[in-house]
């Protein structure tokens, strides 16, 4: 899990192209999935970014991370073209939990490198 989340932070692992009506989002390299701004329902804001929902799923589509550098285009994008962008507010609890949960991934990372690095260390 911890070599996964470092791939993920090459960059290029995970890319949002846009091309006029056309979105194409790639994660790791390899699994591309194309859609449209005619086919986005709406968008919730919240702390990590943008989660876009796609018209016919229950499920969100894609995720436009906060730290994108074309996160400020997206959103006026979203604007432009009349797409909601519904705000989601936390209470305090749900702050906490989510403190929490990042913590214990934290953790986990940690862990992973260090157990990583021990095999290699018992290998060479």
């Amino acid at each position: 899990m911890g070599l996964f989340l470092l791939i993920q932070t090459i960059p290029g692992a995970n890319d949002i192209l846009v091309d006029r009506d056309d979105i194409t989002v790639r994660f790791a390299w390899f699994y591309k999935r194309h859609w449209s701004f005619s086919q986005i329902d709406y968008a919730t804001a919240d702390h990590n970014g943008l989660h876009v929902f796609v018209k016919g799923r229950k499920r969100r589509a894609f995720v436009v991370d906060g730290m994108f550098n074309g996160m400020a285009n997206f959103s006026r994008r979203l604007e432009h073209d009349g797409i909601e962008i519904r705000s989601k507010a936390m209470t305090p609890e749900q702050l906490e939990k989510s403190k929490k949960i990042w913590n214990r991934i934290a953790l986990l990372m940690v862990v992973g490198i260090v157990l990583v690095c021990a095999i290699v260390y018992v290998i060479v």
